[in-house]
């Protein structure tokens, strides 16, 4: 009987190191593959006084191996019809390769190589400062990374993993030597900790073997990283923050609380209460009320983040500053309605159907279904989770969601940013 090919179920295995390996077959038709390396060196990470040495070890990562130089490595990658990336969050750093599936090994091989031999050449770290620097002055600058940069300075306090936005200062960042990087690599790139994700259309099997004999060489006696602590959370300041940005075209608005983490129990409610309020577009209630019915935004929407550690919800929308006062009481007008009334049974199904009809279509490319396998690989989801998934958005009631929203976001201590051409 032939192997069957199901994108949604994937499958675990060891790897040497300690690492996690998670298998996922490719969707039907396709000749991709994509790999993920998951590792617990995010910005959360970062020493006092070197913010930004999470990110800049990341990026170094890109910028060649003791064997191959930067222009090197991506001439080999491009010869090999893939494409290598590399970011991080406040838990981890993700590296990503894809390309054709009969190149997997290859290039599999080159991200392995890429995250144990790195070369941390001084000159490239150098480029890598100064792109960082930019980044900071683009943080300053740009309303809608201003307000967001704002938004986690108020809900967050000094020392918490998810405050910054991992690109540092000038001063921290100009502190960073290539020894650092190098500390800090040995310390927080290992198997121990981490997880493998390969979405590929051919035999497991034979991919597990190939992938286990290329990892052969991965560290397997660093020390497990712990994750870092926050500090105390201060109750966020009553009143909005205007942030006055002369020459910017629209103002940007954020209103942000605390949220829960991943594991919660209320997440699967919450992340369809996120579906209801603005994740996609189309049928939710900031679009159709702000932009739609009154006119008032180019864009509203919603985004729940719940990581490990913990998690914070975020409701956003960017307008004309002389709509931007009215525009914000629609946004809490909206938080407001959530915590009041539950939806109803149509409104709900619309939610939970559209929510679950995005899943087959996710499932159609090796990089969007890709996507799926991290998310389980990251958090530790059972094999049968993405086939379970959409019977436990079926099964949630108006009064989970609504127990969801009310817990998960806590408008009492709730922060508001505007950030534009507007007066303080």
């Amino acid at each position: 009987m032939p192997e069957r090919r199901d994108p949604r179920r994937v499958s675990f295995h060891d790897l040497p190191g300690g690492a996690r390996l998670v298998v996922q077959p490719g969707p039907e038709g396709s000749h991709r593959f994509a790999a993920s390396y998951l590792g617990p060196a995010g910005h959360g990470f970062d020493p006092a006084g070197q913010e930004g040495l999470a990110e800049i070890t990341a990026e170094a990562l890109l910028a060649g191996t003791t064997r191959l130089d930067r222009a090197a490595l991506f001439r080999e990658i491009d010869r090999r019809g893939g494409a290598l990336a590399v970011s991080t969050d406040p838990e981890m750093v993700h590296l990503q390769v894809e390309g054709p599936a009969d190149e997997y090994v290859r290039l599999i091989g080159l991200l392995a190589e890429v995250l144990n031999s790195p070369r941390f050449a001084p000159h490239e770290i150098d480029r890598i400062r100064r792109e960082l620097v930019e980044a900071q002055l683009r943080e300053r600058q740009i309303a809608s990374l201003r307000a967001e940069t704002e938004l986690h300075r108020r809900l967050f306090p000094p020392g918490h993993p998810y405050r910054e936005s991992g690109a540092g200062t000038f001063r921290s960042v100009s502190r960073i030597r290539p020894s650092d990087l190098a500390t800090f690599h040995r310390r927080h790139y290992s198997g121990r900790g981490g997880v493998v994700i390969v979405t590929h259309p051919g035999p497991a099997a034979r991919l597990v073997r190939s992938v286990a004999q290329i990892m052969d060489r991965w560290p397997a006696d660093r020390p497990a990283t712990t994750p870092p602590t926050g500090g105390q959370r201060r109750p966020p300041s009553r009143g909005p923050a205007r942030i006055s940005l002369p020459g910017q075209s629209q103002v940007e608005l954020r209103i942000g609380s605390v949220s829960l983490a991943r594991h919660s129990p209320l997440y699967p409610a919450a992340e369809l209460a996120d579906e209801l309020l603005g994740r996609r577009p189309v049928l939710s209630r900031l679009f159709q009320v702000i932009r739609e019915r009154e006119g008032l935004a180019y864009h509203a929407s919603s985004q729940l983040s719940a990581l490990s550690w913990g998690g914070y919800w975020e409701l956003q929308a960017g307008t004309s500053p002389r709509q931007a006062d009215r525009a914000l009481r629609l946004l809490e007008d909206e938080i407001e309605r959530l915590a009041r009334e539950a939806p109803d049974a149509e409104e709900l199904r619309r939610i939970r159907e559209s929510a679950i009809g995005s899943i087959p279509l996710d499932l159609e490319t090796t990089s969007t279904a890709h996507h799926w396998a991290i998310e389980i690989g990251r958090y530790g989801y059972p094999e049968s989770y993405l086939v379970d998934w959409p019977e436990r958005i079926r099964a949630i009631t108006s009064a989970e969601l609504l127990e969801a929203w009310v817990k998960g976001f806590d408008s009492r201590h709730a922060v508001i940013v505007l950030a534009g051409p507007i007066s303080r």
